[in-house]
């Protein structure tokens, strides 16, 4: 096995570099038989051609199958051998005399020169598919000076697309990345008018990204979206009000550790609600310290069409004009938002999917449908099949009550689900669960640890960067299990464990 040079641009892909050699065949490195000997690092000449924008990564050869043309080197190479090598030469580039001191062994310190020594790639992999969902503007920077609006970079979208995880891949397992076409960014939607001056795209393909003008007069929400050939294919959610990030609460258990297993020291909250313009619950705008609705698992908010003292807004853009449900009807407004079934029971009013990821697509694609399982009733005594749906339930009480057997994107309420101990059973994990949706529980030796220590923040995650959901799973199948893992403080308690299919006449 034989490998030679390349050279990587920042944004991942690489150019084989071109080259002519001493020996006839282009081999790059130790090869055996070649010239009447044994060829090594220098044999060949190289030229850089065709990009800007580069980073040496690496140069070399390994041999790992050849015949052995010579009695003093083995046809096989060790792992050993080949790892040393490797590490060798990503660890620097070095510069070869004419020299047979190369052992094996002595990084070929009396006789190599490093260019650089010490030096390690600069080529890093960047996993988009962590980049947040929401921005929070100010209208200043980390460093006070006033800001006119901001940047969206959609590279995210395409990372997600592309290889964002399981549930971005169709039906089939496949990834169906972002097509080539007419490409435009809007205004989704705001909840004040005005709020977003203008929206522009600037570059091109996933290197581009949105400028955003914000008023800095108005505080509010908006949602921005990428679209192709007027396809949805990812949307961001700007936050505009004073820092939240300055005076949260700092409260904490105490025993929270990252995903090291290192204690976390700067653990903060934010000082409200996730598009909440006020932090006061007292005095001015008081009012308007709700913010925005969430659907579990999912990276869009909700508007909340209301404040806390009663009043209503609505919200506009690319949508329409939607309005609370009770406001006065005023025409181009819709009534409420749009609802959208679970699967295929409702022509014209369902996604199409049971799946978690079909439904996880689609809410990516249409971020404003609320969408929810279907629902079936059964009277006392009453036979009905409900194709494993959710039930409203009437009992000999005639007291009605709801049996919860699947989620909003699944038809199937848990990942792993074991009848006969609950407790086993594995949540689905859309938000980045402490232990990716099994029970969590710190008087249990064997849990402890990872009950204790965050996961990585879930790429559907709403909050803005540096910022996260407190998620975990705690306490799925027994009342004697305290719920002591949850970041609210809370122990204890029946409401902990999962009775969502119980009879309330006999639970």
């Amino acid at each position: 096995m034989t490998t030679g040079f390349r050279v990587y641009r920042s944004n991942g892909t690489y150019i084989n570099l071109t080259g002519y050699s001493n020996y006839g065949a282009l081999y790059f490195g130790y090869t055996n038989n070649q010239g009447g000997g044994r060829r090594g690092p220098g044999s060949e000449n190289f030229i850089v051609s065709s990009t800007s924008e580069m980073t040496l990564y690496g140069m070399g050869a390994l041999r790992n199958d050849f015949v052995n043309f010579t009695p003093g080197y083995p046809s096989i190479r060790s792992m050993q051998d080949i790892e040393k090598e490797i590490s060798k030469f990503i660890r620097y580039t070095g510069i070869f005399g004419n020299t047979i001191a190369y052992d094996g062994i002595s990084e070929c310190a009396a006789v190599c020169f490093a260019a650089n020594p010490g030096a390690a790639s600069d080529y890093v992999v960047t996993d988009w598919s962590k980049a947040p969902n929401s921005y929070i503007f100010t209208g200043k920077d980390r460093n006070g000076k006033d800001l006119d609006g901001l940047y969206i970079p959609v590279k995210k979208a395409y990372e997600m697309w592309s290889r964002g995880g399981e549930f971005m891949k169709d039906d089939n397992g496949n990834y169906t990345p972002i097509p080539s076409g007419t490409v435009t960014a809007g205004l989704y939607w705001e909840d004040e008018p005005g709020l977003i001056k203008s929206i522009a795209l600037e570059g091109t393909g996933e290197n581009a990204k949105i400028k955003v003008l914000v008023n800095r007069l108005k505080e509010g929400n908006a949602v921005v979206s990428y679209r192709v050939n007027d396809q949805v294919y990812w949307t961001w959610h700007v936050w505009v009000t004073d820092d939240p990030t300055v005076n949260g609460s700092t409260y904490r258990l105490g025993f929270e550790k990252d995903k090291n297993g290192l204690s976390v020291t700067d653990w903060k909250w934010m000082d409200r609600n996730l598009g909440a313009t006020s932090a006061n619950f007292l005095g001015n705008d008081w009012h308007k310290s709700q913010g925005l609705h969430y659907q579990w698992g999912r990276k869009d908010p909700f508007p909340a069409f209301g404040h806390k003292d009663g009043t209503m807004y609505e919200i506009s853009g690319e949508i329409g004009n939607m309005r609370n449900q009770y406001a006065v009807y005023r025409t181009g407004s819709t009534s409420s938002l749009p609802v959208k079934y679970r699967g295929n029971l409702y022509p014209q009013d369902n996604t199409g999917y049971d799946t978690p990821s079909g439904n996880i697509r689609y809410s990516v694609q249409n971020p404003i449908h609320m969408i929810i399982p279907p629902l079936y009733v059964r009277k006392y005594n009453e036979t009905v099949n409900n194709n494993g749906e959710d039930m409203f339930v009437q009992n000999s009480a005639k007291i009605w009550y709801h049996q919860r057997y699947t989620t909003w994107f699944s038809k199937q309420k848990y990942r792993n689900e074991f009848s006969t101990d609950a407790s086993k059973n594995v949540a689905w994990d859309l938000w980045g669960d402490t232990r990716g949706g099994k029970i969590s529980d710190l008087n249990n030796a064997q849990l402890a640890e990872e009950s204790k220590r965050y996961a990585m923040k879930s790429p559907y995650d709403p909050c803005p960067c540096n910022w996260r959901v407190p998620s975990y799973y705690d306490n799925i199948g027994s009342h004697s299990n305290d719920n002591n893992a949850s970041p609210w403080g809370r122990i204890g308690g029946v409401n902990d464990v999962d009775t969502f299919t119980s009879d309330p006449a006999s639970s």
